[in-house]
């Protein structure tokens, strides 16, 4: 046999096998060993990698354990959080906090509950990358572009330096709206409405920002699904219920977050943009930085944002794809969505777009413009994979791996790792998440002393006893030989009252000796005290609508996979 013949007899063999259902498992094996390599450095280090947030994370992990094991469901308030305590069971992102919590019962420790949920989030994000894919494409390119999405540069950026877990893991549901939206559209199944709400519901519930980034795909991908349907506004009206839906579900959160935000110094601006566009360099350029001395980033590895050579590329060549396409006014296909989507997404990360960013509050809220990077890291997975159907050259995907592998392998590394004892997570002096979240009537958190107790006498003659103090309640008796001013050394929420034998008693919170710290009077005798911190009106309507929303949800999964066939099984 020639060397040709024997070339042109192992691309065919290769294609062949990966027609098979056996590539389907070669490719999901193959991304959960990446995954694996992806995470090791972490996984099998103890302690945590020096990086920008990931202390804030696992601290949020932490304080919602500590509210779970206290009985405190769903978590509104956090004790120990910014010295004397802060609501951020209403503002944290609630996803990653509370399954990280709920993993900590089982682990015992919070950062390996944090990186427990880094590996959900990893494997289940990649797998479903692929599945969507694997919508467009055959098995091959499908698993080459899956493989570049778990090694985007900015994915490794959000895990290794960042420590940014909760954007992280929101990628997962952007891509499972995607593939709702195609089953549903395309496919014509019903309960894959069902799908697009509890994606919507995740997406929000894992990082709110991520729906503003997220929607820079997901609303071409809609479009581009509707084109030339012929009952195209009837289907776009069930999936815009389904996500309203999913909007619902999330009230309990959403509506105390836009509300009581007002409360906090992050509420008083509108407008919440950090100009920080990106250059050519940070396009273009192949280098990782261990430290950068300029940005006083020397404990953690360098805070450089990089797009990746190879993916800027693999764009640039989509782009010259699809140029080609329009000149020979081709049909329009799912390339044209991914160009429009990758374009949209590298302009808004550049200072051609800070205009936008200025005028427009709601895209401000994403803060910095690279977080548009967030949409980018699916393009050129989707690019390579698009290429490799059309092209029919398979052989240049097992390049691509292999370039990416030689590339991002040595970049998957943490730097300085350190083994906090439990308590650092659990009760923090500093506000992690900036002085921005501490409440309007507080100055910084670092200023209050730490108090041994939580409650004190500050004005009369008295004794304190039988106390008892949760993650938000404290009750106690008091014996006032004088009229008392007590002292609950805790930063003033809506939502927390004081109850002197049953009845409520006004809170003092303005006292520049005790500024945003509750404190109360108790008349002359013997009394039973409650400081309890409980449901405001605001959060108390979000209950309610996300509690029918739940009710409305569960009536139409049991009429949808009631009439799935697949499903019927279930209920027979």
């Amino acid at each position: 046999m020639s060397g040709v013949g024997f070339f042109h007899m192992k691309r065919y063999l290769f294609q062949k096998f990966f027609q098979t259902w056996q590539a389907d498992i070669f490719g999901i094996g193959l991304l959960i060993l990446s995954s694996l390599i992806l995470l090791f450095d972490t996984l099998f280090f103890r302690g945590q990698p020096a990086n920008m947030d990931g202390t804030v994370h696992i601290t949020n992990i932490a304080i919602f354990h500590q509210a779970l094991e206290a009985g405190d469901f769903p978590v509104r308030w956090t004790d120990g959080f910014a010295n004397y305590g802060l609501p951020m069971g209403s503002f944290a992102q609630q996803l990653t906090s509370y399954l990280g919590g709920f993993l900590t019962f089982f682990s015992g420790d919070v950062i390996t509950a944090f990186n427990w949920v880094y590996v959900i989030g990893t494997i289940t994000s990649v797998l479903a990358f692929y599945l969507f894919l694997r919508l467009h494409v055959s098995a091959w390119p499908a698993t080459v572009g899956a493989f570049l999405f778990n090694f985007a540069p900015y994915r490794i950026i959000n895990f290794y330096i960042r420590g940014a877990l909760p954007e992280y893991f929101s990628s997962l549901f952007v891509i499972t709206l995607l593939i709702g939206f195609h089953l549903y559209i395309k496919k014509k199944q019903l309960w894959s409405l069902l799908l697009i709400t509890l994606s919507t519901w995740g997406l929000v519930l894992s990082h709110p920002m991520n729906a503003i980034t997220g929607s820079v795909i997901l609303g071409p991908y809609l479009l581009f699904l509707l084109w030339r349907e012929k009952k195209a506004f009837k289907l776009l009206l069930a999936v815009v219920a389904s996500i309203g839906l999913g909007l619902v579900l999330s009230a309990y959160y959403l509506i105390p977050l836009l509300k009581e935000v007002q409360y906090l110094n992050y509420g008083s601006s509108s407008n919440h943009y950090n100009p920080s566009p990106l250059s050519w360099l940070n396009f273009f350029s192949p280098h990782w930085f261990y430290y950068l001395v300029q940005h006083n980033e020397i404990l953690s590895r360098g805070h450089f944002i990089t797009v990746g050579l190879p993916e800027m590329l693999l764009f640039l060549a989509g782009i010259g794809v699809w140029i080609a396409r329009r000149i020979r006014k081709q049909t329009i296909d799912i390339l044209d969505v991914i160009v429009v989507a990758g374009g949209i997404s590298l302009f808004l990360t550049t200072q051609l777009a800070d205009g936008l960013y200025r005028q427009i509050d709601v895209l401000s809220n994403i803060q910095f413009p690279w977080r548009m990077l967030s949409t980018f890291i699916f393009i050129p997975g989707a690019i390579a994979a698009y290429g490799l159907q059309k092209f029919h050259w398979p052989v240049i995907g097992l390049v691509l791996i292999i370039l990416i592998s030689w590339m991002r392998f040595p970049e998957v590394y943490g730097k300085n790792f350190t083994d906090f004892p439990q308590s650092h997570y659990y009760f923090t002096i500093d506000n992690l998440h900036t002085a921005n979240m501490n409440t309007v009537w507080t100055a910084r958190t670092t200023e209050y002393p730490v108090e041994a107790t939580k409650v004190g006498i500050i004005e009369g003659e008295g004794r304190i006893s039988e106390l008892a103090v949760g993650n938000s309640v404290r009750k106690f008796t008091v014996e006032a030989k004088t009229s008392l001013r007590l002292v609950d050394y805790t930063f003033y929420f809506p939502g927390w009252n004081v109850y002197v034998d049953g009845q409520a008693q006004p809170i003092e919170f303005q006292d520049v000796n005790y500024r945003g710290v509750i404190t109360y009077r108790v008349p002359v005798g013997r009394h039973q005290i409650e400081v309890l911190f409980e449901e405001t009106k605001t959060v108390k309507i979000g209950n309610l609508i996300s509690l029918v929303g739940w009710g409305v949800f569960c009536l139409f999964a049991l009429i949808t996979l009631t009439r799935t066939k697949n499903f019927r099984w279930l209920i027979s």
